[in-house]
C-alpha cells in the first residue's frame, strides 16, 4: 500500500524562505560602482539582477562614489546590520538610465499551493526622489532573465502598498499561494503611465523613484499544509532500491550548496528517518 503525503517538519514551519534576508552575506564586490546587472551579481551568491539594469549594494565594503553621494544616494543607514540594497522603480519617461531595477532569488523551498504566507520588507525612499504607491512581488518557476533593462513581464503580481513618509517603513503582504513557484522577484512591473506617484519631487530633487530595501521575512502562516513530494511505503526492498536526487545546485567550481538544494535534501532526510534500517 502506498501512503502519500507527509507533514512538514518543525524546521520548515519556522524558517525564513528567502536566503540572505538582510543582504549581509557578501561574497564579492563590483570592479566599479553598479553600472550593469552583472556588477550586482558579483556581490551575492543568491540575490541577482534579472536584467541589465543595476541594483545597488550599500555596505562598508563597497564605497559609494562622491558623484552619487552628491545626488542624494546613501543618505540613510541600513535598517539593520551593515548592508542594504537600492533599486530604481520609476523615471523612464524622465530619462533615467536603468529606470526599472529588480532583484530576484531562489526560495529556500518552493511555494505550496493553498498555503498562506506572510512577506514583510523594510523599505525607505530616497529623500530627494519621487515616491510611488506600490512595491510589487512576482513568483515564478524559472529564474527571470532578460539581456537588456526592459520591464519584466512576470505574473502573478502581488502589491505591497507604500506610504508617503520618509525613513524606514515595514510593508507586508499576506497571500495564499496559487503556484509551486521557486523564485521571488521584487520591483515595479508597471510602466511609468501605469505607476501612481504619491509625491512629486520638489525643486532641486531627482525626477525618479529610488527605494532602499532591507531585512526581508517570508514565512508560512499556520496551519502548515502537507506536500505530495515523496511516497511512503510500508516496506522497502533495500537490496534493489534507488532514490533519484534532483535539483542539487552549487556555484561554479564551488563545494558549497546553494539554498535551492535544501528542499530535495530534506525530502531524502525525511525518507531516511521514516526507514532507519
Amino acid at each position: 500500500m502506498i501512503i502519500c503525503c507527509y507533514a512538514i517538519s518543525a524546521w520548515t514551519q519556522v524558517i525564513n524562505l528567502v536566503p540572505n534576508a538582510g543582504f549581509e552575506k557578501i561574497i564579492g564586490r563590483p570592479e566599479k560602482w553598479f553600472y550593469t546587472g552583472k556588477d550586482f551579481d558579483l556581490v551575492f551568491e543568491d540575490w541577482k539582477s534579472p536584467t541589465a539594469a543595476s541594483p545597488d549594494v550599500y555596505s562598508e565594503k563597497i564605497p559609494v562614489p562622491v558623484f552619487w553621494q552628491e545626488k542624494g544616494f546613501y543618505k540613510i543607514s541600513p535598517y539593520s546590520g551593515k548592508t542594504m540594497i537600492g533599486i530604481t522603480l520609476f523615471g523612464c519617461n524622465l530619462g533615467k538610465l536603468h529606470c526599472r531595477e529588480y532583484i530576484t532569488a531562489p526560495l529556500i523551498e518552493p511555494l505550496v499551493i493553498g498555503q498562506q504566507y506572510n512577506l514583510s520588507i523594510w523599505v525607505a525612499p530616497m529623500d530627494r526622489g519621487v515616491k510611488i504607491d506600490l512595491l510589487q512581488v512576482a513568483f515564478d518557476h524559472e529564474l527571470a532573465q532578460t539581456i537588456d533593462d526592459r520591464l519584466l513581464d512576470l505574473k502573478p503580481l502581488y502589491n505591497m502598498p507604500l506610504t508617503n513618509i520618509n525613513g524606514w517603513q515595514k510593508i507586508e503582504l499576506i497571500f495564499f499561494a496559487e503556484t509551486e513557484a521557486k523564485y521571488i522577484t521584487i520591483g515595479n512591473f508597471r510602466n511609468d503611465e501605469q505607476t501612481i506617484t504619491i509625491q512629486a519631487p520638489m525643486i532641486n530633487k531627482e525626477p525618479f523613484a529610488y527605494y532602499y530595501l532591507d531585512e526581508m521575512t517570508f514565512k508560512k502562516i499556520p496551519p502548515i499544509l502537507t506536500r505530495q513530494e515523496i511516497d511512503r511505503y510500508d516496506s522497502i526492498e533495500l537490496s534493489n532500491f534507488s532514490i533519484e536526487i534532483k535539483n542539487i545546485y552549487f556555484d561554479f567550481d564551488q563545494i558549497k550548496l546553494l539554498p535551492t538544494s535544501y528542499q530535495e535534501l530534506n525530502k531524502l532526510l525525511l525518507l531516511l528517518e521514516e526507514h532507519p534500517k
